[in-house]
């Protein structure tokens, strides 16, 4: 039943790609934008009364968020570690017990 709906879902999903490409994009843009807004604000704000230039805010900010992204993704494929060592040791133990 599952596959069925699947089959049916993944041909209407596809055509959508034109409607949903736009509307994912300006998503995107207004998120970054608010997230931009919230880390950007106060950090501009510590950094021009310390007589920082632009130029160099924009390299120290820029330089945090791929930080933020490395330690995103190092997370990520440490958790997806940890799922897979739990399977395999519930693997092991179910195969044990037989």
């Amino acid at each position: 039943m599952k596959r069925l709906l699947k089959s049916l879902v993944r041909p209407v999903w596809g055509w959508t790609v034109v409607v949903r490409r736009p509307i994912v994009r300006k998503f995107d843009q207004k998120l970054e934008r608010m997230l931009g807004e919230c880390v950007r604000d106060p950090i501009a704000h510590h950094l021009h009364l310390s007589n920082v230039s632009q130029h160099e805010m924009n390299i120290a900010l820029n330089s945090c968020i791929r930080e933020i992204a490395r330690l995103e993704m190092q997370v990520e494929e440490l958790r997806l570690e940890l799922a897979r060592d739990r399977d395999a040791s519930l693997f092991e133990a179910t195969s044990e017990a037989r």
